[in-house]
């Protein structure tokens, strides 16, 4: 099992999908790394960390310390740096576990060859595919649509329940999303209504009511995932 320390979500997916046949648990603070590995001990056969994150955590000896407290070997690490970071890379000359340090360049074809080669160095028993790797590397991340980032966080367990609704099939993109958020918020306002009024018919208003706050609710909550995305991407341009 690896453990993925980065802070930016859509390059810790694409470093995910390089290795995507183990299994990864993915973080992006120092708080989550202890709680992690409190939580799974031995079981991580590898760190993969932005040396940013991982940097004082070797340095001053926490995981060392940490580790040490739970009757645990400290696993080795893989640590990538991004184009401005080099400078860093001196300061791990006194760390004593083992590690290797890459660069990470998301426009880099080879990345895929040099990062799997760095993980097979230090983790001999993982599982991988070079060649589905470079395909996956090749298609980017700034391609991706929003129905992509919608089944993503189906996949991830996020929007489990929007997976298998009517409205989770509708929403393609924000552009279909908004209209149908409005539409519900409409339905759930008269559904207000005719419960304050005491109109009742064969159906059952009160349940209604719910169901349609439900599916409100998960609707906003993919609109917030999707603004998130845009905004980064907006970002990074």
């Amino acid at each position: 099992m690896i453990l993925l320390i980065e802070a930016n979500r859509l390059a810790r997916k694409r470093l995910s999908d390089l290795v995507s046949r183990e299994r990864i648990i993915g973080v992006d603070s120092v708080p989550q790394v202890f709680e992690m590995v409190c939580k799974f001990r031995n079981n991580f056969d590898l760190i993969i960390s932005n040396i940013r994150l991982i940097k004082d955590l070797l340095l001053k000896g926490t995981l060392s310390r940490l580790c040490e407290k739970l009757d645990m070997k400290v696993p080795p690490v893989l640590i990538y740096y991004n184009k401005g970071d080099e400078w860093m890379k001196k300061e791990f000359a006194v760390v004593r576990q083992k590690h290797k340090i890459i660069e990470y360049d998301k426009n880099n074809s080879g990345f895929p060859l040099d990062y799997i080669s760095a993980i097979e160095e230090l983790y001999p028993d993982v599982i991988t595919d070079i060649k589905e790797a470079t395909e996956i590397w090749s298609t980017g991340d700034e391609g991706e649509s929003a129905e992509n980032i919608r089944k993503w966080l189906v996949e991830e367990g996020f929007l489990e329940a929007i997976a298998s609704s009517q409205i989770g099939k509708l929403a393609h993109d924000i552009e279909q999303i908004i209209p149908v958020v409005k539409r519900i918020l409409l339905e759930e306002q008269e559904q207000k209504e005719m419960l304050k009024e005491g109109l009742r018919d064969t159906g059952n208003y009160r349940q209604k009511y719910f169901e349609l706050k439900r599916k409100h609710e998960e609707l906003l909550k993919f609109v917030d995932e999707l603004i998130e995305y845009s905004k980064e991407h907006k970002r990074k341009k």
